[in-house]
């Protein structure tokens, strides 16, 4: 039975009566009542039959806590959301990358609470990007990072469901604006050769960008994973040399091992002496276009071909497709 009473005994009477009783997991809970003594008699009966519907499942106990998250502001989610993945052993720079894209989505729609996160809000705030001049394969970074929030929640028993599983991505080949283009074996084997008795170009040494080149299109490696290696993350005397990216900055959330070719590693190993441990191989600009332009510009390499596809850093890793075929 519950019981009922005032903190401070008679002395009190003015203040309000206080509502002890057990909850459906027999823990001892304390409510405060009203001033009321038969209003507060009537939440504590209301509090007891609760608890007992709860105990023999007539009321969800999940019930209760969606009420909760639903009057919890999105921005307080998305910000556990951030912490999650921290927690899970992502980069900041990738959590942060997600929480801003994830938020930026939320205000283009104004929605301030669960109930207002919809599939249709969701299509309509990308839309309006795209109106803006995103390019598809932007609004897909988007989508993708919105609709890993929305999985979150829902895996997290915040939502009854994943209210956008069903968004797909566009179709970026419809959105002709930079498309890339894998460079053939020659204009390679010159970008590397130029790269190599180059100039400092961006705070980047010529032999540094060409080893960066080498080993992207020897493990088509993306920018973040590059820019993760430290000398501990080769094996290079092993019968099979490997390249190692660790989970958190890895884009499959899992550490690859990749191989590589010895010829390959013979160059890192003379490259790689002397290096300090633990510490980045790579001092990369964060316009890495910029780099790769300058070096193309020099090996007389056209940026853009007559069919509008560019050759970019990223384009490296169409490069890496088709001359490790």
């Amino acid at each position: 039975m519950a019981s009922i009473y005032k903190r401070g005994g008679k002395k009190n009477r003015k203040g309000p009566y206080y509502v002890q009783y057990f909850d459906e997991n027999g823990r001892r809970r304390t409510v405060k009542g009203c001033t009321d003594r038969e209003a507060t008699e009537a939440l504590a009966r209301k509090l007891e039959a609760d608890a007992m519907l709860r105990r023999k499942g007539v009321i969800d106990p999940k019930a209760d806590r969606y009420s909760a998250t639903e009057l919890k502001p999105l921005k307080d989610h998305l910000q556990d959301y951030y912490a999650s993945l921290l927690a899970k052993g992502n980069t900041q720079k990738y959590a942060e990358m997600v929480r801003v894209r994830v938020e930026n989505l939320l205000k283009q729609h104004r929605a301030t609470y669960l109930s207002e996160l919809t599939a249709s809000d969701v299509q309509q705030a990308i839309s309006e990007l795209r109106g803006v001049g995103l390019s598809l394969q932007t609004c897909n970074h988007y989508l993708r990072a919105i609709k890993q929030f929305s999985r979150w929640l829902w895996r997290d028993g915040r939502v009854r469901e994943d209210a956008l599983a069903h968004l797909s991505g566009y179709n970026v080949k419809l959105d002709p604006r930079h498309q890339r283009r894998a460079l053939t074996e020659k204009e390679f084997s010159s970008l590397v050769q130029t790269a190599e008795i180059g100039p400092v170009v961006m705070d980047m040494s010529g032999p540094d960008r060409a080893m960066l080149y080498q080993l992207t299109v020897g493990t088509a490696f993306r920018v973040g994973e590059l820019r993760s290696l430290i000398p501990e993350s080769f094996d290079l005397d092993a019968e099979q040399p490997t390249v190692t990216v660790e989970a958190g900055y890895s884009k499959r959330r899992r550490r690859d091992v990749q191989p590589i070719r010895h010829d390959l590693a013979q160059l890192l190993r003379a490259w790689l002496n002397g290096r300090e441990p633990g510490k980045p191989v790579f001092k990369m600009p964060e316009k890495l276009s910029k780099m790769v332009r300058a070096d193309l510009e020099a090996a007389g390499i056209p940026y853009r071909d007559s069919a509008g596809r560019v050759a970019d850093f990223h384009a490296l890793r169409h490069t890496a497709g088709t001359l490790l075929k």
